[in-house]
């Protein structure tokens, strides 16, 4: 696989821009240890402002996947990721449960604008001949921002508060986002004679309703879904409950929730590479099945 010129550094800006989505979107699971120890939080809270962030990126998704074949992925990417930016460092300013759920909630609606955003440029910049191992690497930026999120957030937690390492985050987020959208370019320059071709290829392709009926497709969400629950109830508690429960420190707890992370890049790379030499229809199936 090689990358070159501008295709690095559409790569190198989506990578960095998602590890911060992801960061920022993980940054009150990295601090939940905090928050109910020094703030004084009820579970019951934390799962409310957890699960509205997680309803809203639910939502945010599937609508941004179809607004990335309608406007700018570009303009999407960077629009999330510095809206990601400033309803981070809002929810820092407030102590109410039910206000900084709302917050929380709209953080989740501006997360769900990365990732399609990010699938429409790869695939803009990327030869299919490697698509698959592109893809691979470019989904470790979420086991990065796991691996080392956790340990940074309790590194920067014990010398100056979760609300001040939630605010840092939110403005390196918004920082990068203004920087990635003067970085980024939604395609290559294209002749005439391509464009129309591209236009033809639209006009013939599955239209969405048929592609939600497919049983392929049906399976891929399944799996996701699977190992999202998994790696949501590990990620959003397994470090409390070391915390907690069995009385290890705060950076052991997120050493566990780091741990967890090494594993999945051991496994994007795995899945990735190997999807390209398999048949292009069952391509997409391995990768999502791979981490179950």
């Amino acid at each position: 696989m090689e990358l070159k010129g501008r295709q690095l550094i559409i790569f190198t800006s989506l990578y960095i821009s998602y590890t911060l989505y992801v960061y920022v979107r993980r940054s009150v699971a990295f601090s939940i240890p905090a928050l109910v120890t020094s703030e004084g939080f009820e579970k019951s809270q934390i799962g409310l402002i957890t699960s509205s962030q997680s309803i809203a990126y639910a939502i945010s998704k599937f609508i941004c996947g179809i607004l990335a074949d309608i406007v700018s992925p570009k303009a999407l990417n960077s629009g999330g990721l510095i809206l990601s930016g400033i309803t981070a460092i809002s929810f820092t300013g407030f102590n109410s449960t039910l206000v900084l759920s709302f917050w929380w909630f709209l953080n989740g609606l501006s997360q769900g604008a990365g990732w399609p955003a990010a699938a429409v440029i790869l695939k803009q910049w990327c030869p299919p001949t490697i698509f698959g191992t592109v893809w691979s690497i470019l989904s470790t930026s979420m086991n990065i921002a796991g691996t080392f999120g956790p340990l940074i957030t309790a590194t920067f937690i014990a010398s100056i508060g979760w609300r001040e390492s939630m605010r840092l985050a939110g403005m390196v987020s918004i920082l990068i986002g203004f920087i990635t959208f003067v970085l980024i370019k939604d395609k290559p320059a294209q002749s005439q004679d391509t464009n129309k071709n591209t236009k033809k290829e639209e006009t013939e392709s599955v239209s969405r309703w048929k592609i939600l009926q497919l049983p392929g497709f049906l399976g891929v969400c399944l799996c996701y879904m699977t190992v999202s629950l998994i790696q949501y109830g590990i990620i959003q508690w397994g470090q409390l409950y070391l915390v907690e429960d069995i009385g290890l420190s705060l950076l052991i707890g997120s050493g566990f929730v780091s741990s967890v992370e090494v594993g999945g890049i051991v496994g994007s790379f795995v899945a990735g590479y190997s999807s390209d030499y398999m048949i292009s229809k069952v391509r997409i199936l391995i990768h999502c099945s791979f981490p179950l």
